[in-house]
């Protein structure tokens, strides 16, 4: 499978399952229901991470040493992001639901834009 693919593939399906996580945060479901969609998400956007991850590192050792850092400085900005994302919501006093949705819409649209710029990327190289 080209590296174009693996990357692109999977920012697409991780976009696709917070997409889905967003709306479904709008949906009623029973207990059980919810429980046993939020698992098999989670086990997708994990799988999908870490070829993702593998896919990055993979690019990244095409090139010299030096670039290997700032992958790994940008996956600590992105614990970050997230953590204060959350700080965020819940210093807004919005409702539980309001935040959670706010949540998955700003990972989506972080996903998008880094799917975008690697398709822009993609067309600098060609």
């Amino acid at each position: 499978i080209s590296q174009n693919i693996r990357i692109g593939g999977t920012l697409m399906a991780i976009f696709l399952i917070f997409l889905l996580t967003a709306i479904f945060v709008k949906v009623p479901f029973s207990p059980v229901a919810f429980f046993t969609i939020t698992m098999m998400k989670i086990v997708f956007i994990n799988s999908f991470g870490a070829i993702l991850q593998g896919s990055l590192f993979g690019l990244a050792a095409l090139f010299p040493a030096s670039y290997t850092t700032p992958i790994m400085s940008g996956q600590g900005l992105a614990g970050a992001f997230a953590a204060i994302s959350m700080i965020c919501a819940l210093a807004s006093g919005s409702s539980l639901e309001d935040n959670a949705f706010g949540y998955f819409i700003t990972a989506c649209v972080v996903v998008l834009l880094a799917l975008l710029s690697y398709m822009a990327l993609i067309r600098l190289v060609r």
